[in-house]
């Protein structure tokens, strides 16, 4: 990719941002002049093969104070050279881009135009020297390789500059360098069918209406077309924790006309917070990921990243999942709330009474979504804490579990928890299968306890 210079204005208050996300960051440096200079061994990680092996620099950079790590500049543009970046060391202090893969998406946006710099600076240009898009302090000093002295750049900047104008990905750690090229990003030209799994404790799968279908492809066709390949720059996740369901955002996938799948959410990370037992999802604004493969790319998409994770595609979507009531009932019990979960059936005279009222509300319910945070996990009581349940067996065998939709969170203190219920919403659980019911009618009657007056203890 070849390039023109333009006029820009400030980069202050992107690199600010960056910085603030940087998991480890080699310190920008301390008064030069009385920098001691002391080598380490570095190994430079190249699109995740350990490649390189030069000696860094560890001294002080005059502009923070503070100890950082001095590649050679020598060694970097190596590295940008197997990428296919092409550059040039001009007058002894400017690092100039010359040209990038043609698939590449370069930011030349808020340049400044080139200063005066001192003796012991440095600046990136992009397509020559009329604009700068970094400056730093550089260090000369002798490189053992060689023998000869050379110019040295503090990996701090240049991951600055890496990521946020080559959109490149550049992690620095301990002794080693992790450089990765611009992620290759093609956009698919058709859709052969696509479904949403939406965040929950049971992830039900969605599809477009018969009469949005068209025009959903193609919507999501135009966000992946004018999405931007950008970096996700959120905490990782905590190791080890693990839920029921889906806790993160709503997950798109999509079957093009060659079948291959990808599968598209909101960009985001699960991190334990306080307590045992709490977490925080972070995400990351209008940034989602494309996983197509074993590849993940993060794209700038905010139409898209809104759509997933504020859930309005589900204006235009319904469940899959199929729901036929019971037509008839051969015996039903509830189990009450409390420490002891006692077992109650319909009183002799209310037996038919109470079997014709559920059977009329089965068939009146409606599938729906319990949009509940999911059960901290690990905790543990003595009998039930939830609603009542009440257990049906049909005219085949089979049975049947029914009970107000819930989860049971940790809050506050050790030891304290919180019960939360999804209005007029049940659990209709057959077989290995949960299916979510609006059924306002037979929820207030489990919820409130109205079944009593025409149970009886066994």
């Amino acid at each position: 990719m070849k390039f023109r210079p333009v006029v820009f204005g400030t980069i202050a208050a992107g690199v600010m941002a960056t910085q603030t996300f940087m998991p480890i960051v080699a310190h920008a440096a301390s008064n030069m002049s009385s920098s001691k200079v002391q080598y380490a061994k570095t190994t430079f990680i190249i699109a995740g093969k350990p490649t390189l092996h030069p000696e860094h620099i560890v001294a002080n950079d005059p502009w923070s104070e503070k100890a950082t790590d001095w590649v050679p500049v020598y060694y970097l543009q190596e590295v940008l050279h197997s990428f296919g970046v092409h550059s040039e060391w001009n007058s002894g202090d400017t690092l100039n881009i010359s040209s990038t893969p043609t698939s590449w998406t370069i930011n030349t946006n808020d340049a400044t135009v080139v200063k005066t710099l001192q003796a012991n600076e440095m600046q990136f240009s992009i397509n020559g020297d009329k604009y700068t898009f970094m400056a730093c302090p550089k260090l000369v000093a002798k490189d053992p390789a060689s023998g000869v002295y050379t110019t040295y750049v503090p990996v701090y900047y240049v991951d600055l500059f890496l990521k946020n104008r080559l959109n490149m990905k550049a992690i620095w750690g301990a002794d080693a360098w992790r450089l990765s090229p611009q992620t290759s990003y093609t956009p698919p030209t058709s859709i052969q069918s696509l479904a949403v799994n939406a965040t929950g404790p049971a992830a039900i799968q969605y599809t477009p209406q018969k009469s949005q279908t068209s025009a959903v492809n193609q919507q999501v066709l135009s966000w992946l077309k004018s999405a931007t390949t950008t970096t996700m720059n959120l905490p990782p996740s905590t190791p080890g924790l693990h839920f029921e369901g889906n806790i993160g955002p709503s997950r798109l996938t999509i079957t093009t006309a060659d079948k291959s799948t990808i599968s598209i959410y909101p960009a985001y990370t699960v991190t334990a917070s306080g307590n045992q037992g709490t977490y925080h999802v972070n995400y990351e604004p209008n940034v989602i990921a494309y996983v197509s493969g074993n590849q993940t790319t993060y794209l700038n998409s905010p139409g898209l990243y809104a759509w997933l994770k504020n859930n309005q595609w589900k204006t235009e979507f319904t469940s899959e999942e199929t729901y036929t009531p019971p037509t008839s009932i051969q015996s039903l019990a509830v189990n009450e709330t409390g420490p002891a979960a006692i077992q109650y059936t319909p009183q002799k005279s209310q037996t038919s009474a109470v079997n014709q009222e559920v059977l009329s509300w089965l068939k009146s319910a409606t599938t729906t979504t319990m949009n509940l945070p999911p059960s901290t996990p690990g905790l543990h009581f003595q009998g039930n804490i939830g609603p009542s349940r009440l257990t049906i067996t049909t005219a085949d065998q089979s049975t049947i579990s029914i009970y107000p939709a819930y989860t049971v969170t940790a809050s506050g203190n050790q030891g304290t928890y919180q019960v939360n219920y999804e209005p007029n919403v049940i659990a209709y659980v057959s077989g290995n299968q949960t299916t979510y019911l609006n059924s306002p009618g037979l929820y207030a009657w489990l919820k409130n306890n109205q079944w009593k007056t025409q149970f009886t203890s066994n």
